[in-house]
């Protein structure tokens, strides 16, 4: 059988297309798309092509997917563009490939010297926020090689920095990378104030809080502007025991700092019937039992009873401290909720406790 033989010519650098001239083919491979094509056939390719509903590219897609092969092919052209952006998205090869994880093909993108390292997607994300906010370690680092990097480029959603996605999400490794360059911010506020040490307390990340507390100086009881809740506030509302246990230790978290609505961390603690928390937070010798919120007017008794949390409105009666006849904005106890519900065995220990 005659072998195909092929040239391979660029053309000028305004032009974004391979002229291919096919010569004598005769293929019988299930794989090739033509049988045979007339001699000197000349086929455009154009590398830079677009799909109709993304506007993705070969280049984008093969980046996305982590294609190695593909992506040294496509380069080889000369002609791709590096920095081309879908349409629906706005990101680059570069930044699916750290959204990916593709530690090779980022590699190989980077070192063209050509791909804009800080370019932006329509979420206002850059490839380091997006290799951060995955937890893709080895990206990272190739990325904070790169001299002109923007360590702190805020997104558009919550105005979150690289290091603050990392802590959110708790990536320990990426987030200690970042604070080592030394040019990173532990208490910087996205547009909501919250701080990367906040998003961590927040989703219970124990072990990022941990690292934070012990090579930086993060702020322990700041507050969101949203909520006004603090670190522990947040921790103890979604149950966070390691997190509040960290910042119970530091001897420095303020455990009746009020939020918005008035609440305290021991507020959210016995509403959510985090037990254990709400028994941690009656140990501190400071903490006041009997705290109303300013939305409704309730102590965390009343708030127990309303929820029907019979442990633990026992463990609030045990403090002696807890006043059973207090009452909400609405002039309702922790007697009238358990008695409304008929929660007897609430209704006894409130009894019980009254004679």
């Amino acid at each position: 059988m005659t072998q195909p033989t092929t040239s391979l010519k660029r053309t000028s650098s305004e032009t974004s297309f391979v002229t291919m001239t096919i010569q004598d083919m005769d293929v019988s491979d299930d794989n090739q798309l033509v049988t045979r094509l007339p001699e000197t056939t000349p086929i455009n390719l154009h590398v830079n092509c677009r799909d109709n509903e993304d506007g993705r590219t070969p280049l984008s897609c093969a980046s996305e997917n982590g294609h190695i092969k593909v992506v040294k092919l496509l380069l080889e052209t000369g002609h791709v563009d590096l920095d081309t952006r879908d349409h629906q998205h706005g990101q680059t090869p570069l930044s699916w490939a750290c959204e990916n994880g593709h530690e090779d093909v980022v590699e190989l993108l980077l070192d063209t010297g050509k791909v804009d390292v800080n370019a932006k997607d329509k979420r206002g994300q850059t490839p380091l926020s997006w290799a951060a906010r995955k937890g893709h370690t080895d990206v990272v680092q190739l990325l904070l090689k790169m001299g002109n990097l923007d360590l702190e480029s805020p997104d558009n959603k919550h105005g979150q920095s690289p290091l603050s996605l990392a802590c959110e999400e708790g990536h320990e490794d990426v987030a200690r990378l970042l604070l080592n360059t030394g040019e990173v911010d532990v208490n910087l506020n996205d547009y909501k104030s919250r701080t990367p040490f906040l998003w961590a307390c927040r989703n219970g990340h124990d072990g990022v809080v941990k690292m934070l507390l012990e090579t930086c100086n993060p702020e322990i009881n700041c507050k969101d502007s949203d909520y006004g809740q603090t670190p522990l506030s947040w921790a103890a509302e979604n149950g966070h025991d390691d997190v509040i246990e960290l910042l119970l230790q530091t001897g420095k978290a303020h455990t009746n700092t009020r939020d918005n609505k008035g609440r305290t961390p021991l507020s959210w603690a016995v509403e959510r019937n985090h037990r254990e928390i709400a028994q941690r937070l009656l140990e501190m010798s400071d903490v006041d039992v009997d705290t109303k919120d300013t939305e409704n007017g309730r102590t965390p008794l009343v708030w127990a009873a309303m929820e029907g949390h019979t442990a633990t409105v026992k463990l609030l009666l045990k403090t002696n401290q807890a006043d059973v006849n207090a009452k909400d904005n609405e002039g309702r106890s922790a007697l009238y909720f358990a008695a409304k519900d008929g929660n007897d065995s609430i209704v006894k220990l409130l009894l019980s406790h009254s004679y």
